[in-house]
C-alpha cells in the first residue's frame, strides 16, 4: 500500500495487505526492512514475514505510521483491532503505537 524511508535512510517500512485466500478476510501487516535490501517472500505460501511488526486480524483502510527519528517508528491503527503481533522493536528501531503521527 505505501512505504517510508526512515530519515537516516537506514530503514524503509512498508503497510501491506494481505490476501490469505477465498475463506478468510484480509490482513494489514507493517514490515521493516534495511534500505539495502528488498522484502523477501517465503518461498511456501508468499508470505513477507521478515520485518513484520505489526499484524491485524481485521482488514482496515486507517493504518498510518511514521518516522519519530532515526530509530523510532510509530503505528496508529484502529483501537477495535488488538493486533495479532505487535513489536515493541525491531534490530535498532523502537516502535511505539498511539497518535504521534502529523
Amino acid at each position: 500500500m505505501s512505504e517510508q524511508t526512515s530519515p537516516d535512510g537506514r530503514y524503509v517500512a512498508a503497510w501491506m495487505i494481505r490476501n490469505c485466500g477465498a475463506t478468510t478476510s484480509y490482513v494489514n501487516h507493517v514490515n521493516l526492512r534495511l534500505a539495502s535490501s528488498p522484502f523477501h517472500s517465503d518461498f511456501f505460501n508468499g508470505t513477507i514475514s521478515d520485518g513484520e511488526v505489526l499484524t491485524l486480524a481485521k482488514y482496515t483502510s486507517r493504518v498510518h505510521y511514521c518516522w519519530i527519528g532515526a530509530r523510532r517508528f510509530n503505528i496508529e491503527f484502529p483501537d477495535s483491532d488488538p493486533g495479532l503481533k505487535n513489536l515493541s522493536s525491531w534490530r535498532e528501531v523502537e516502535i511505539t503505537y498511539g497518535n504521534a503521527c502529523p
